[in-house]
């Protein structure tokens, strides 16, 4: 993961996936750089079509921006680990993406 010079770091929260998940379950990821944005872009181009193709393409860059977060395990709040991205629902999945490649982005200002 290669990293300029701003600390580009977005958090995703867990809060609300399922039953038990509240506001303390989390995860983090470095936001991709141009560069790890535009090879992504790369792979996803001959699957467009592939839903299952373009989800596993999404997880593979998550889990390359990882950093860490917190998971609900069982009774207790655990350190989520890279490859409990694999574990997460389609849907947080895709807003995770969305916001480390920065497709979620509003001006405050504008």
């Amino acid at each position: 993961m290669a990293m300029g010079r701003f600390k580009l770091v977005k958090t995703i929260s867990l809060n609300g996936i399922s039953d038990g998940w509240g506001d303390d379950t989390f995860v983090r990821f470095n936001v991709l750089t141009t560069e790890e944005s535009e090879s992504f872009a790369k792979k996803l181009r001959p699957h467009a079509e592939d839903e299952v193709k373009v989800t596993e393409i999404f997880r593979e860059a998550l889990k390359s921006a990882f950093i860490d977060g917190k998971v609900q395990l069982q009774d207790e709040l655990a350190d989520a680990e890279a490859d409990d991205i694999d574990d997460l629902p389609k849907g947080v999945v895709i807003e995770a993406w969305n916001n480390i490649n920065g497709n979620v982005y509003s001006n405050p200002n504008a």
